[in-house]
């Protein structure tokens, strides 16, 4: 990476600035160009050396700034490759001279103060080339009118004409200096002492995270990815870690013994530790790839599923049915269906006019008490390690079932009312489609999805009451028939919720009306379904993994031959489970395969 310094004209120290500049800049830039002269001088030496330089990326710091080894690191360890600033959050002694809506500097007059800008700007190689053709005549007027500088007209410049990015300072002490001696200040109070490890450490933390997470994860994880950055370890092999200690939790929960589910319970969260750890360590070490990225997402969403199984297995064994954990499976993929719709189209743009009162970090109570209510992913991990102790399977998968069944109908209900997802894309392969509801897409009229959505709820209602074979496999059909329905815009993020629900009334038709020797089977379908769903939906996160993505054995297909099963012979539906399985190690093939092709 080059660096590029401005210098204070007045300065009359400017050598002692750049050998300070060097001394941090060594290890993070290969080339450290620093600029003299008036203002216009620098910034026509800036714009010489864009063109004469092919540079792909690009540091450029202030006049007034003081760069240190540990704000430098959470500038450049980052997964984000785009243009981006380092960001100090307001305490009492700094003055906001700076706009943040959630990742982005804003652009306008009207928008309050809520952060403080560190003179240290990361540009992109896109953003390169347009600074290259940036008349000198505007910087002269701008410069000439109000005495901006030559790095504050290029940091307006990329706020007003694409987007720049932050990076929170988190604790880091972020201010700037005209003075040398303030820089010199500076850099041996929060450098020399050596606290700047303590506060990288704490910054690879999440900003904030969900209850279980802050109380009895973060506290410890941080110092164990800290060690693990100081030797090889790979955050990839802590996923793959994370994901073997769930296979072996799911174990003991399927033994069904009270030393084994207290040792379930650990390693659940040893587990859920390192899957902390996995990115607290990505963050410190900046090694980001879009295999980890990958992997530590997709397993994410199928260890819970794996537990779910485990402790069901462990509930049958004393004596139980399968009900309940057939019921949290279909539970936890259809909430990962809305998550991952509603995100996939909802519009993260910030009206232009909007008033940002709140400074950088702010969490407001709100949104803690919703965090808590709709039982995130960390705080179910916490509520399945108690439960399992404190009670037993059965008991923590009906807690399990009742909390993430309101939880889901929270969420459901309100992205619903209040019009979801705003941005109008493609959900073909998030749905799933096949042939038929290919067809019927682009002939049915659209309709509301609020009234599907209480369809959906009556009929799973229905499903619960009813025992009649014939009379749930009439409902399921409806269901099938309501998925196939075109959504206006404003709910067409709920297609591929509808399609998910379709299916797993089915499942839960078939369930439900066959005998308990058969149940295993459903249950194993199922999660195979849940699977190859999460494998669509991790997928689609990432560039060119679904560019070839094959619909061979759709959510219909899947259905109708439960239909069958349904209706002639339960065994039969082992016949989708082999499907499923030789479809997965398709997508499986071709996912890691992609991943490995240039962006």
């Amino acid at each position: 990476m080059t660096a590029i310094a401005f210098t204070n004209p007045d300065d009359a120290q400017y050598i002692e600035t750049e050998e300070l500049l060097r001394k941090v800049l060594t290890p993070f830039s290969k080339e450290l160009h620093v600029l003299r002269g008036s203002s216009e001088e620098q910034f026509k030496s800036f714009i010489d050396l864009l063109e004469k330089h092919k540079l792909k990326d690009l540091m450029l710091i202030s006049h007034d700034a003081i760069p240190t080894p540990g704000t430098l690191k959470l500038l450049t360890n980052t997964s984000d490759e785009s243009t981006r600033t380092l960001v100090g959050r307001l305490t009492r002694e700094s003055i906001p001279d700076i706009s943040v809506s959630r990742k982005f500097v804003e652009n306008g007059e009207s928008l309050e103060m809520n952060g403080v800008r560190s003179g240290m700007l990361i540009v992109s190689k896109e953003d390169i080339e347009q600074l290259k053709v940036t008349p000198m005549s505007i910087f002269k007027d701008r410069s000439g009118k109000s005495g901006v500088s030559p790095f504050d007209f290029i940091f307006q410049t990329l706020v007003q004409e694409s987007a720049v990015s932050i990076v929170d300072g988190r604790d880091f002490v972020i201010s700037r200096y005209l003075t040398f001696k303030d820089k010199r200040e500076h850099f041996e109070s929060h450098v020399m002492n050596g606290d700047e490890e303590a506060l990288l450490r704490k910054a690879a933390v999440k900003d904030w995270d969900n209850l279980w997470t802050s109380i009895a994860v973060s506290p410890w994880t941080q110092y164990v990815a800290f060690w693990f950055s100081k030797r090889s370890i790979t955050p990839n092999q802590v996923t793959i870690g994370s994901f073997a200690l769930t296979l072996f939790a799911a174990t003991a929960f399927a033994l069904n013994n009270f030393w084994l589910n207290v040792a379930g319970a650990i390693l659940v969260q040893l587990s859920f530790g390192a899957d902390c750890i996995d990115g607290q360590l990505a963050r410190m070490i900046g090694k980001f790839s879009r295999l980890g990225a990958w992997l530590d997402w997709m397993s994410d969403r199928i260890k819970e599923l794996l537990l779910a199984v485990g402790l069901g297995i462990g509930s049958v064994t004393a004596g139980n049915s399968w009900d309940m954990c057939f019921a949290v499976l279909m539970i936890f993929v259809l909430r990962s269906a809305v998550n991952e719709s509603f995100e996939m189209h909802r519009s993260h743009s910030v009206p232009s006019d909007s008033v940002q009162s709140r400074p950088l970090g702010f969490i407001g109570l709100e949104r803690k008490v919703k965090n808590f209510i709709t039982l995130p992913y960390g705080n179910r991990m916490g509520l399945i390690s108690i439960c399992i102790i404190v009670f037993d399977a059965d008991m923590t998968l009906w807690i399990l079932f009742l909390w993430s069944a309101f939880a889901a109908t929270y969420q459901l209900l309100g992205r619903t009312l209040r019009g979801g997802g705003a941005k109008t894309v493609s959900t073909g392969i998030l749905r799933d489609d096949g042939p038929i509801t290919n067809w019927l897409q682009d002939r049915l009229p659209k309709v509301y999805g609020e009234l599907s959505v209480f369809a959906f709820i009556s009929i799973f209602l229905l499903l619960w009451l009813l025992t009649s074979k014939w009379i749930l496999a009439l409902l399921a059909v409806i269901g099938l028939c309501i998925a196939s329905f075109p959504l206006v815009s404003r709910s067409i993020w709920l297609g591929p919720v509808f399609t998910c629900a379709a299916e797993f009334a089915v499942f839960w038709s078939a369930f439900l009306v066959t005998d308990e020797k058969y149940h295993w089977i459903f249950v194993s379908v199922l999660l195979l379904s849940g699977i190859s769903r999460v494998m669509i939906s991790t997928g689609l996160r990432f560039q060119r993994l679904s560019a070839h993505h094959s619909q061979r054995f759709s959510w219909e297909e899947r259905s109708a031959l439960m239909l069958v099963t349904l209706l002639v012979w339960p065994p039969l539906s082992l016949l989708v489970g082999l499907l499923l399985l030789i479809k997965m190690k398709k997508s499986l093939r071709h996912q890691i395969r992609a991943l490995h092709l240039p962006q």
